[in-house]
């Protein structure tokens, strides 16, 4: 782990234009560590739904790191998602799967080791008899992404409820060898609804984050938190949900760090 530490003297500092400062982050070190949401989110995965977070890239050598994953299905894997960055392609890689239907996204964005990023991934559940839409933005640009695979309304709709849960810096949570992320994570935020290309550089603001809780400029969205993670409690194990009641717990030793994107 690399900046530790427990201090809350640092947690939330006002900023001058009326917005925040948060110095603190989860870092995690890729071997076991994860944080437990406590939560499927199934509901949210079945219609339009976005993800929003910072992420700091490891050093060189660390592999695939896993930034968010929920394992649905321990017996045929038909129902999972997940969002990972490729160290060995330098990209940004999701997958979205429901009743053994799968899309999967690539990004075309180029990834640097021991680098912050920012970012959207946002899924329109566009009608039962469509396919839906999976839009990828990385530091508020849209990416042209490569995509495997379609998924219509119905399919997506039939994201199943199972006892497996939201889980980041981890994928496979109900497999016999989970899938871990040596990564850093700032404020991440889940939403009941598609973001648009003006909400996620908003979102961005040009590299410092901003309060998810409140609605600026382009950004109008914070009536639709499902879940969001400021991550800046700097001590303890829980995560407090600044949009709801569904705390989050550090877990196998996931740890404060004090460090921003920058």
């Amino acid at each position: 782990m690399l900046g530790l530490g427990n201090s809350l003297s640092n947690m939330l500092v006002p900023a001058a234009a009326g917005g925040y400062e948060n110095e603190w982050s989860i870092s995690f070190d890729g071997t076991n560590d994860y944080l437990e949401t406590g939560n499927n989110f199934y509901a949210t995965f079945r219609d339009s739904f976005a993800i929003s977070m910072w992420f700091k890239t490891p050093s060189a050598g660390a592999g695939a790191t896993y930034l968010v994953g929920v394992d649905q299905d321990s017996a045929n894997d038909y129902t999972y998602f997940y969002i990972k960055w490729d160290e060995a392609n330098n990209r940004i890689h999701t997958r979205f799967q429901s009743a053994g239907y799968a899309t999967q996204n690539y990004s075309a964005t180029t990834l640097n080791d021991d680098a912050w990023y920012h970012l959207v991934y946002t899924v329109n559940e566009v009608g039962a008899s469509s396919n839906s839409v999976f839009d990828l933005y990385i530091n508020g640009a849209a990416d042209t992404t490569s995509e495997t695979g379609t998924m219509r309304g119905d399919r997506q709709s039939s994201f199943t409820d199972t006892d497996s849960t939201l889980h980041l810096a981890e994928f496979g949570n109900l497999a016999a060898s989970p899938s871990y992320g040596n990564v850093i994570i700032h404020d991440f935020a889940m939403f009941s609804n598609y973001l648009d290309a003006a909400n996620a550089a908003a979102i961005y603001n040009s590299g410092t984050p901003i309060n998810l809780s409140e609605d600026d400029g382009d950004y109008d969205e914070s009536s639709n938190l499902v879940v969001y993670y400021k991550l800046n409690e700097a001590e303890g194990t829980s995560a407090v949900d600044s949009a709801g009641s569904n705390n989050g717990t550090l877990t196998n030793g996931a740890a404060w760090a004090e460090i921003k994107p920058s």
